[in-house]
């Protein structure tokens, strides 16, 4: 009797007979899993090829890193250098106290409007200034001087000034603001800023600038270019900040020359919008509402009248704007004092407390020391 001889492929048939019925359906099946994740892989590569900010994955993720730790090292150094600070720094520039240092800061933002309306005159735009109002309690000192203040100051260069203060007061702060898990303005807020501003933009329903710039930079904002990812600084509030190549919270790039008449909105985080998406922060809603212009977000949290004015000769002005709105805050003046400067400030230089920080700061250790004073025995 012969005996049968079996080949590699042999015993692997019978191998596969003999296995139970449900191994039989996962082998027949495991072909098609490793093909579906290699074409997953292969789909998540194009897609970060075209929405990274770097080549390598490694590369993207270091900075992002940097980033994060440049972020939380810059608040651990505001929050470091406040602790040393006086009690109610911050909160006494408002107070008696604070009077000379809050009209040293008065001065410096006054010089730099100056030089905004002047810049403005030059690109032959017309200039609006938004007025948010970010303490709602019924009676603030800060508010009220800061709303005096900037309203005066448009008057005074004959610039439109819109005031948001009696818009908001018909709502309570939690349907305004992203309240109480953010003091920033909600979606339902943006709209209000929207219709206010809506009865200012019709005075100038096809105004265009005719100066184009023979060249320009590659950057028009100071935003990282083609970004498009979840920011989650809260992990109660994330949210999707989508910029475009040009360094701006747009989903599109600007186009040269252009077609359409321009509204370059610079400010802080009121403009930027944190915590919403781009098409629910007041750029992007004012864009919804008139899509035969083109609404430019050019906000960044924590900056200044100093930081919108460099912003807005080195790069935003090269977007040919015909309307610049201007968006102040009340945090602005205290945004001068030299460690916000040092971690907020577009340059980011090693600033230090100027002369009148200085004399302002002694004057809050001597209020500190006198109850103490008080309390020794004799």
């Amino acid at each position: 009797m012969t005996e049968e001889k079996h080949g590699p492929r042999d015993l692997t048939e019978q191998s596969v007979r003999s296995m139970p019925f449900y191994k039989k359906i996962i082998f027949a099946l495991l072909p098609v899993a490793i093909l579906l994740i290699l074409l997953e892989t292969g789909a998540r590569l194009v897609y970060y090829q075209g929405h990274g900010n770097h080549r390598f994955a490694l590369a993207e993720a270091f900075y992002r890193l940097q980033d994060k730790v440049a972020l939380a090292g810059s608040t651990k150094m505001v929050e470091t250098v406040e602790h040393r600070l006086p009690k109610g720094a911050k909160g006494a520039l408002f107070s008696p106290e604070g009077a000379e240092l809050l009209a040293y800061f008065q001065e410096l933002y006054e010089k730099c409007f100056r030089d905004l309306v002047q810049e403005t005159g030059k690109l032959g735009a017309r200039l609006i200034v938004l007025y948010p109002p970010s303490d709602f309690s019924k009676n603030s000192r800060s508010r009220d001087l800061c709303r005096v203040f900037f309203k005066g100051l448009a008057g005074k260069y004959q610039v439109d000034f819109v005031d948001l203060t009696e818009a908001f007061a018909q709502f309570p702060p939690e349907t305004v603001t992203l309240l109480p898990q953010n003091g920033h303005l909600s979606r339902f807020g943006n709209q209000l800023v929207v219709e206010e501003l809506s009865k200012y933009l019709k005075k100038y329903p096809g105004y265009q600038m005719q100066a184009p710039f023979a060249g320009r930079p590659p950057l028009l904002g100071d935003l990282s270019p083609k970004e498009n990812t979840i920011w989650q600084f809260d992990p109660l509030v994330p949210y999707r900040v989508v910029v475009n190549s040009q360094g701006l919270r747009m989903e599109r790039d600007l186009q040269f020359p252009k077609k359409k008449p321009r509204i370059l909105c610079l400010g802080d985080s009121f403009t930027f919008g944190p915590y919403l998406a781009n098409h629910d922060t007041y750029p992007g809603l004012l864009q919804q509402k008139y899509p035969d212009k083109e609404v430019i977000n050019a906000g960044i949290c924590g900056y200044t009248i100093t930081d919108e004015v460099s912003l807005l000769k080195q790069r935003a002005k090269y977007c040919e704007p015909d309307i610049i709105i201007l968006q102040p805050l009340d945090n602005d003046f205290s945004d001068f004092f030299y460690f916000k400067r040092q971690a907020f400030a577009r340059d980011r230089q090693d600033v230090k407390p100027t002369p009148q920080e200085e004399e302002y700061f002694a004057r809050l250790r001597a209020l500190e020391s006198k109850p103490a004073q008080a309390a020794r025995p004799q």
